[in-house]
């Protein structure tokens, strides 16, 4: 059996959805992080009950 090679448009369009991919989850990291920086056990804000 021959595989035929793939058109030039699937390869557009592999590469661009990989290429979005990557930018969302580099994005999705870099919020992680931010909030993640931002979030303190010793602030006032995280437990606002006395205890």
């Amino acid at each position: 059996m021959v595989q035929s090679k793939p058109t030039v448009g699937r390869q557009r369009f592999r590469r661009a959805v990989v290429i979005v991919m990557a930018l969302v989850f580099g994005g999705g990291l870099i919020g992680f992080a931010y909030a993640q920086s931002g979030i303190s056990l010793n602030s006032p804000v995280s437990f606002p009950v006395d205890i």
